[in-house]
C-alpha cells in the first residue's frame, strides 16, 4: 500500500499526557521503602558438611532469619511460606543455610537441571550480596529444591550478567514440609575491599505453584531482587586475608570433521587452557591460550524479515565472564564493542584464537578493566589483534561516568603492514531518584582501511515504578562510524522510541489475574543525513493481560511504514523501492510455564510491504519431571502477493529439543533445526558431565547438510565429532 509520506507522523500528545498521568498517579502505589533490617555474621572454627541437612551443631549458633514479606503478588503481606536461614562463616567459606517451607506433600516446580537456570519459573532460594557495601553492585547466587544451581552479577539493577561462573557449592534435600538447602561460597569467589565489616545482604524465595516471590527485605515490585538499595545488612563479617588464589583449567580435545563428500574423518587433536589469578582480593586476571569453545550453544536459527543484520548472544565462556563491564549502549543495534567480533565471522564460522588476557579490578569506587586477544589468520579473516580498556569511576551512590576504547588491528595479508581501527566511548549512568534514571553513551571511531572519521550516541531516560514504566531510547550512527569490534546493524541513521507500559492491578479485577498491561512501542528511524525518513512502526497494545499462574495474554495492532531506497529481498523474494504503509494484527500467549506441559505463541497476520504475511511462532514444552524436558518451536511465515512478480511462498523453521539428566551434573542435550529458507538441517547432540566444579567433559556431535532441490551443494554438508576434557584445579 502506498502512502503520503506525512502519514507517519505521530500525534504524541497523548502519549506524554498517558506518562503524565500515569506518573501523577503511581505516587499512591509506591513501596514504602523499609528500614534497613540487619544480621551479626557467626564466625565458626570448624567446617560445614554440604550435603543439604544442617544437622551440624554450628548451625545451632546462628541467629535465625525469617519473616519474608511478599513482593509478589501483595506486596508487603506476609509470606505465605516462609523460609528460615543461617549464616556462618570461616577462613575459606561463608555458607548459607535454609528451610523453604512448603504444602504437606506438594511437590516442588523445577522445569530441568540446566545450570544457570530461568528465575521465574522454578522454585528457588538465592541469597545476594553486596559485596562493596556500595548499594548498587549485586552478586548473587541461587538454587533449585533439585539442586541445580545459578549464579550472576548485576550492576545498578540495570546490567546483568546471567553467565557469570565461579565455583561455589550447594546441595538440597527435601521433604514432606518443604526442602532444605546448604551452600558454601568460597572467599576466594567473591571480590571485596580491605577492612570492610558490613556488607549489604538479602534473601530471596520464589514458590512457582502461587507464583509467589518473598523476599526478608523486599523492594517495589516494579524492580528485581538486585536493587541492593533495599537490602538488608551482613554486619561482623571478618573477610580472610586474600591467599594465593590461582586456578588453573587446561583442556584436551580430539576432533574428527568429515564432509559429505569424504568418508574418510579429519581427526585433529589440541590442547590448551586458562588461568586465572586473583592478585588481590578487588582483582582477577584471565590468561587463554589456544581458547577453544567447541562446548558452547549453537545458535538459534532465524528468519529474519528485516532489511538488517540480526544480533546473535555471546555464549561463549571466556567472554560472558566480566562481559557487563564492556558493554556499553542502549540500542542492540549498536555495540561499539561485542565480543562475537573476535573468534567468529560475522556468519559465525569459528576462527582460532591464539591467546589472550584480561585484568579486571572492581572496587565499589570504581572499575577498571582490559583485554587483549590475538585471533589467528585464516580463510575466513586475517590475523588480528582486538584490544579494549575500560575505565568506570562510581560517584556517591546514584551515578557513575566512565570511558572506554576499543581497537582492533588486523594483519595485512601480504605482510605489508596492518590496518587499524580504533573506537572511543564516554558513557555516563545517573539515578536521579529510584525511580528516574538517564544512560548516556557517545562514540567516536577512526577507520584506517576507509581512511573515515566517524561518529555515533544515544541516551535512554526511564521513569519506572509499580504502576508504570515510560521510556525514551534514541540514537544516531553517522554514515562514516566504523566499530569493526563492535555490532552496527546500520549507518546514517536516527532512532528514537519511547515506549509506555502499564502494570495496572485495580481491585475490581478477577481473582485470576494478576495485572492488566496495555503498552505502546515506537520506533522512528530517520536518515542522520538529510532526516529523511526511513521506516517506523507503531505497536499499540490494548489487551495485555498477566494471570496469577504467570500464564498471558496479548493483542496488539501494529502499523508499519517502510521507505525503501534499494530493492529488498526478504526469502528471495524482490520488492521494489518505494514508500509502503500497512496494518497488522498480533496476538501472544503463554499457558504456565512451570507446569508439567506449556505452550507460547506469537501469531500475527496482516499486510507486509505490498503483499501480506501471516506469521505463526509457538512453542510447546513438556516437563513431567526435571530430569527429562523436552520442547518443539514451530515458525510459519505465509508470504502472499508479495513484490514484484507477485509472489506466495511458505517458510518454516521447526526445531525440536531434548534434555535428560541424571542430576544436575551429569546431563544430554540435542537440538535439531530444519530451516526451509536456508534449505537446511543442523543438529547438535552434547553429552556433559561436571565430574568436579567446573570440571567437564564433553561429548559433542554436529551435523549440517542440506535438502531440497535448492539446497546447499551436497559437499559443503559437514558432521563433526568432538571429545574434550577440561579440569579446574584451585590452587
Amino acid at each position: 500500500m502506498k502512502y503520503d509520506r506525512y502519514s507517519y507522523r505521530l500525534n504524541l500528545r497523548g502519549i506524554f499526557f498517558l506518562i503524565l498521568s500515569g506518573v501523577l498517579y503511581s505516587d499512591f502505589l509506591f513501596a514504602q521503602d523499609r528500614p534497613n533490617l540487619m544480621v551479626e555474621a557467626t564466625r565458626i572454627s570448624g567446617e560445614i558438611t554440604i550435603d543439604g541437612t544442617m544437622d551440624e551443631p554450628e548451625w545451632e549458633l546462628a541467629p535465625v532469619i525469617s519473616g519474608f514479606q511478599q513482593v509478589e503478588p501483595n506486596q508487603g503481606e506476609p509470606a505465605r511460606y516462609d523460609t528460615e536461614v543461617r549464616v556462618l562463616y570461616n577462613d575459606e567459606f561463608i555458607y548459607i543455610g535454609a528451610f523453604n517451607r512448603d504444602d504437606p506433600g506438594e511437590k516442588p516446580r523445577v522445569r530441568d537441571l540446566r545450570r544457570n537456570f530461568d528465575y521465574f519459573q522454578n522454585d528457588l532460594f538465592g541469597v545476594v550480596f553486596d559485596t562493596f557495601n556500595n548499594e548498587r553492585d549485586a552478586i548473587s547466587f541461587q538454587v533449585t529444591p533439585y539442586g541445580n544451581q545459578r549464579d550472576l552479577q548485576v550492576f545498578d539493577d540495570f546490567v546483568f550478567n546471567r553467565n557469570f561462573d565461579v565455583v561455589w557449592y550447594a546441595e538440597t534435600v527435601r521433604a514432606d514440609s518443604g526442602w532444605t538447602v546448604e551452600m558454601a561460597i568460597p572467599w576466594s569467589s567473591l571480590r571485596y575491599e580491605e577492612d570492610q565489616g558490613e556488607w549489604g545482604i538479602n534473601f530471596v524465595r520464589r514458590h512457582r505453584r502461587s507464583n509467589e516471590e518473598s523476599a526478608w527485605s523486599p523492594w517495589p515490585r516494579a524492580y528485581t531482587a538486585y536493587r541492593t538499595s533495599y537490602a538488608g545488612k551482613l554486619t561482623n563479617i571478618e573477610p580472610p586475608d586474600p591467599p594465593l588464589n590461582v586456578r588453573v583449567q587446561p583442556y584436551g580435545l580430539v576432533q574428527a570433521d568429515r564432509s559429505y563428500s569424504d568418508n574418510r574423518p579429519d581427526l585433529s587433536p589440541k590442547f590448551g587452557g586458562e588461568i586465572k589469578w586473583s592478585p588481590s582480593r578487588s582483582s582477577v586476571v584471565d590468561l587463554t591460550f589456544n581458547t577453544d569453545f567447541a562446548q558452547a550453544d549453537v545458535d538459534q536459527q532465524v528468519i529474519n524479515l528485516t532489511r538488517f543484520p540480526v544480533l546473535f548472544p555471546e555464549k561463549r565462556q571466556f567472554f560472558l565472564e566480566s562481559a557487563n563491564l564492556f558493554e556499553l549502549g542502549n540500542l542492540q543495534s549498536l555495540k561499539p564493542f561485542f565480543s562475537r567480533r573476535i573468534g567468529l565471522t560475522v556468519g559465525g564460522e569459528p576462527v582460532p584464537i591464539d591467546a589472550g588476557i584480561r585484568y579486571v579490578d572492581q572496587t565499589g569506587g570504581r572499575s577498571v578493566g582490559g583485554l587483549l586477544m590475538r585471533q589467528r589468520s585464516s580463510e575466513f579473516s586475517p590475523a588480528s589483534w582486538f584490544g579494549v580498556g575500560r575505565y568506570q569511576h562510581n560517584f556517591g551512590r546514584n551515578k557513575r561516568a566512565g570511558f572506554m576504547l576499543t581497537s582492533r588491528i588486523d594483519e595485512n595479508a601480504n605482510g605489508s603492514g596492518f590496518t587499524q581501527n580504533h573506537v572511543g566511548n564516554i558513557d555516563t549512568f545517573i539515578r536521579f531518584t529510584p525511580r528516574v534514571n538517564l544512560s548516556v553513551n557517545l562514540s567516536g571511531s577512526y577507520d584506517e582501511l576507509e581512511d573515515k572519521v566517524g561518529h555515533s550516541g544515544d541516551y535512554w531516560v526511564a521513569y519506572r515504578d509499580n504502576l508504570i514504566y515510560a521510556g525514551l531510547i534514541q540514537g544516531v550512527v553517522s554514515s562514516d562510524y566504523r566499530a569493526r569490534s563492535g555490532f552496527v546493524s546500520r549507518n546514517d541513521v536516527i532512532i528514537t522510541s519511547p515506549a509506555v507500559n502499564l502494570n495496572w492491578r485495580p481491585g475490581w479485577r478477577p481473582s485470576s489475574v494478576r495485572a492488566f498491561m496495555p503498552a505502546v512501542t515506537v520506533f522512528l528511524y530517520h536518515t542522520y543525513s538529510d532526516l529523511t525518513f526511513q521506516e517506523g512502526y507503531v505497536a499499540v497494545r490494548p489487551v495485555g493481560v498477566e494471570f496469577q499462574n504467570g500464564a498471558s495474554f496479548g493483542y496488539g495492532i501494529l502499523t508499519e511504514w517502510q521507505n525503501l531506497q534499494i530493492p529488498f529481498n526478504p526469502v528471495g523474494i524482490e520488492i521494489e523501492p518505494g514508500s509502503y504503509r500497512y496494518f497488522q494484527h498480533q496476538m501472544t500467549f503463554n499457558s504456565d510455564r512451570s507446569a508439567g506441559v506449556s505452550i507460547s505463541g506469537i501469531i500475527r497476520h496482516g499486510g507486509y510491504f505490498d503483499g501480506e504475511l501471516t506469521s505463526i511462532d509457538l512453542s510447546s514444552d513438556l516437563n513431567p519431571t526435571p530430569y527429562f524436558s523436552a520442547g518443539m518451536r514451530f515458525i510459519h511465515n505465509r508470504f502472499r502477493d508479495l513484490g514484484v512478480n507477485s509472489e506466495s511462498r511458505n517458510v518454516n523453521l521447526i526445531a525440536p529439543n531434548v534434555r535428560i539428566a541424571l542430576n544436575p551434573r551429569i546431563q544430554l542435550t540435542a537440538f535439531w533445526q530444519h530451516n526451509t529458507d536456508l534449505n537446511t538441517n543442523s543438529i547438535n547432540t552434547r553429552f556433559s558431565w561436571e565430574f568436579a566444579p567446573l570440571s567437564y567433559l564433553y561429548l559433542v556431535f554436529n551435523d549440517i547438510h542440506p535438502f531440497g532441490d535448492e539446497g546447499l551443494s551436497p559437499n559443503q554438508g559437514n558432521q563433526q565429532a568432538i571429545f574434550k576434557l577440561t579440569y579446574l584445579k584451585q590452587i
